[in-house]
């Protein structure tokens, strides 16, 4: 988290905003060594700072779960079905 002015130093799964000097904000999730996934916004460019860092709660990951779940279902549902040759 280069340029970070919010730190992290817990054990856990956590969400991060950050923002890129330009002023564009990034979302993503992050293990405790600092790599993670960007779910939303520009590419990293090492140029940002983090906002705000939320630590996954065991809630959160429940209520994450069944968002997810649905999301998967609906996938499912409108997927094309498979032709065979």
């Amino acid at each position: 988290m280069r340029g970070s002015t919010v730190k992290y130093t817990g054990k856990f799964i956590y969400f991060s905003i950050d923002q890129n000097n330009r002023g564009h904000l990034q979302l993503s999730i992050n293990n405790p060594s600092g790599s993670g996934y960007r779910i939303s916004g520009p590419k990293y460019d090492g140029t940002g700072k983090t906002l705000h860092i939320h630590q996954l709660t065991s809630r959160d990951i429940a209520e994450l779960r069944s968002y997810l779940d649905a999301a998967e279902s609906r996938l499912e549902e409108t997927k094309a079905p498979e032709v065979s040759p």
